[in-house]
């Protein structure tokens, strides 16, 4: 007989097939929906494993006289098969514990973790400043049903599970972050919060390995969510660990079916439904923001996945018991889920076409395609979310703007996705210079944005109060944005080629301009930040070839002789792509620079 989670998952007695076959089948009659959409399956009570429907034990389950046979036979041999020593713990042939990639540390017992837990004055406040600071605390987690079962803990803290822990170790990890950002802005002392963040997080890490989080159970992968959310901070350069944290995190969502939409699954209530399908979307946007940052191909397939958009409803409008999804709120409402679902549509998008254009140059025709669906998606962005210059919505609170500016940077990013292959082709055809103006205009706009963000972050600025909230992943989009310019304005300097970047040619004043803000901003984080010193570098060196151009035009006009013909040339070394660089040292104004490195392959990867 199958029984109910207080999540709304079916809960499984027993570990055999055909009581596996009997849990996935309840939507469709016979073996119609494991043919469709595979079997979800929980394990023990706990695990969560959801098995393909091409997978050989799903195909075994539709095979009606086997299966009888099968459920006949309580061996061993025909048990769901697991999926190895736990990592971390001794196999049974050998006494040292197994080594894994993944998870090599020793597993801690669940006394040892409950001591580390910190009393609960301090893991009250933490916990309120979670759901009170981290907006997306109750996307990645039903408020109600986490404070309910807070409670209990410290009722009974021998009732929590080790995955139950992790979650709060996540939570409280999150909370002391923000915390730790909000001393830091305001020149507060933050040795003490640092040390707390790298024990919650350490804590976390411990929990996860201890509970065997390769095997997902309940509250995994919101803890491993939450884990990244603050991993992804923590890191001010792009990191490739980050990268492979999100293909971690993304395969345990997909062994638990995330990647299928809850409807499937009669059994799964509402509210549970909801919150996976809040987390997919939420992994879906993660894998494009940081595959584009390393410029590496995403995980996920979208012809792998058929789940449907969370709605979009406040946290009061559904409850544990609710067996009907409540009617969504107007679009006008607004959320931090709103603000998730309006940049999904434009994501989705965007990542359709760094699919296409990751390998290689597109066909022309699959650009105009690919450009005239973005600018569909375009269009359907409500007015109240669309930029606007600030003085026109002096009105509007700040978590408004910093949604309105992310949200055309992303779209920004999407048309430089598209372009930007063109955009690098030193061919001349007319074809690329609608590639040439776009990826120009989207990057001068990106920078503007940045400028704008950095003035309206500061005391007295618009967003001074949630300045904690421009978090560092903006960087990236960025970063990308100054090397298209710098590759512009270098590009339309080397009259040597003969190529007329007339795109260029016609904003050189504005590149330049935008150029000279931004790098008075990357100068402001090279202390800690490899990526701003190469971005600075970057700047810095092609703004001094263009003024040595320039001197060197005007020098050769003055010397002109009488048929017009430079009589003295100042030519500028070229800026050579395939070599390492150095900063000029002609020009001492701008100090020490160190060696500028393969900046260029990285944009060229993106």
């Amino acid at each position: 007989m199958m029984e109910e989670r207080p999540d709304g998952m079916p809960t499984i007695p027993s570990r055999s097939i055909q009581e596996r076959s009997n849990a996935a089948h309840i939507s469709t009659p016979g073996s119609m929906l494991s043919q469709a959409v595979g079997t979800l399956s929980t394990i023990d009570q706990q695990e969560e494993v959801y098995t393909g429907a091409s997978h050989w034990a799903t195909i075994l389950d539709d095979i009606q006289h086997i299966k009888e046979e099968l459920s006949q036979d309580r061996s061993p041999s025909i048990d769901i098969i697991p999926d190895g020593p736990t990592p971390g713990t001794p196999t049974e042939t050998s006494t040292l514990p197994r080594v894994s990639l993944l998870s090599s540390a020793t597993c801690l017992t669940k006394d040892q973790i409950l001591a580390a837990i910190p009393p609960r004055n301090i893991t009250d406040r933490l916990i309120s400043h979670f759901f009170n600071t981290f907006e997306l605390g109750s996307y990645f987690l039903d408020r109600n049903t986490f404070l309910s079962e807070y409670s209990s803990f410290l009722v009974d803290t021998s009732t929590a599970s080790i995955p139950w822990l992790g979650l709060l170790s996540s939570a409280l990890t999150v909370s002391a972050f923000f915390q730790e950002q909000e001393a830091k802005l305001s020149g507060g002392n933050i040795q003490a919060l640092e040390e707390k963040v790298q024990l919650y997080r350490k804590l976390t890490i411990d929990c996860l390995i201890s509970s065997d989080y390769l095997r997902p159970k309940r509250y995994t992968i919101e803890t491993m969510a939450l884990h990244f959310a603050v991993e992804q901070r923590i890191n001010t350069d792009s990191d490739i660990n980050c990268w492979l944290l999100v293909g971690v995190i993304i395969r345990i969502a997909l062994r638990m079916g995330l990647h299928r939409d809850p409807s499937h699954w009669p059994n799964i209530l509402p509210l549970a439904a909801e919150q996976r399908r809040r987390l997919w979307i939420i992994f879906y946007q993660i894998d494009f923001f940081t595959s584009t940052q390393v410029g590496l191909p995403r995980i996920i397939k979208d012809a792998e996945t058929d789940v449907s958009l969370p709605i979009h409803i406040l946290d009061r409008d559904l409850t544990v018991e609710q067996r009907s999804m409540p009617p969504p709120r107007l679009q006008t409402e607004s959320s931090p889920l709103l603000h998730i679902l309006q940049r999904h549509a434009v994501i989705k998008i965007a990542a359709e076409i760094y699919d296409a254009t990751e390998a290689a140059a597109p066909a022309l025709d699959l650009v105009y395609t690919l450009g005239a669906k973005l600018d569909s998606v375009i269009d359907t962005i409500p007015t109240h979310l669309r930029w606007v210059p600030l003085h026109e919505n002096l009105g509007d609170d700040p978590m408004t703007m910093l949604q309105r500016i992310q949200l055309d940077i992303l779209v920004c990013k999407a048309v430089y996705i598209l372009h930007r292959r063109s955009f690098l082709n030193r061919g001349s055809a007319v074809a690329n210079e609608e590639s040439n103006a776009k990826c120009v205009e989207a990057a001068i706009a990106i920078l503007n944005h940045q400028q704008r963000l950095h003035e309206e972050t500061q005391p007295g600025g618009l967003m001074f109060s949630i300045r904690h909230k421009v978090t560092s992943a903006l960087s990236q989009e960025f970063l990308q944005a100054t090397m298209m310019l710098c590759f512009a304005l270098n590009r339309s300097n080397e009259s040597h080629s003969g190529e007329d970047d007339s795109s260029a040619l016609r904003r050189h004043g504005e590149i330049v301009n935008t150029l000279r803000a931004a790098n008075l901003l990357w100068e402001n984080h090279t202390a800690y930040s490899h990526e701003a010193r190469k971005a600075a570098s970057a700047i810095q060196i092609v703004l001094g070839r263009d003024s040595a151009k320039k001197l060197s035009d005007d020098s050769a006009s003055l010397f002109a002789s009488a048929d017009g013909t430079p009589q003295t040339q100042f030519p500028a070394a070229p800026f050579d792509l395939d070599y390492d660089m150095t900063f000029d040292p002609s020009f001492d104004d701008f100090g020490n620079i160190a060696t500028f490195g393969n900046i260029w392959d990285d944009f060229m990867k993106v």
